[in-house]
């Protein structure tokens, strides 16, 4: 395993995953800051939300790229996974609701 992906094992499971409630209202899974598009600034927006207080996505469900139901780094490599190496599309979280 390479020193980068022990480094996002280590993360996934020593930082908490952001919680949150959800109203349904994914229309583009991974468009986390909701502007229409799925791009670089998603990812940075999820970045911003999670470590650094920035602003909670308009919707969850977008924000939550891998569908595993929280905000996490998970879905910051996700998004670029699919961006740049070509992996699989984002899904919308869902909220069980």
């Amino acid at each position: 395993m390479s020193k980068f992906a022990a480094l996002l094992v280590m993360l996934c499971l020593l930082l908490p995953a952001a919680g949150y409630t959800d109203d349904g209202c994914c229309e583009l899974a991974g468009d986390a800051n909701d502007d229409g598009a799925v791009n670089l600034l998603d990812v940075t927006y999820i970045i911003d939300w999670i470590y650094k207080d920035g602003p909670e996505p308009p919707c969850f469900d977008q924000a939550d790229a891998d569908g595993r139901q929280g905000g996490h780094i998970l879905d910051v490599t996700y998004l670029i996974n699919y961006l740049y190496k070509n992996g699989p599309a984002p899904v919308c979280g869902t909220s069980g609701e």
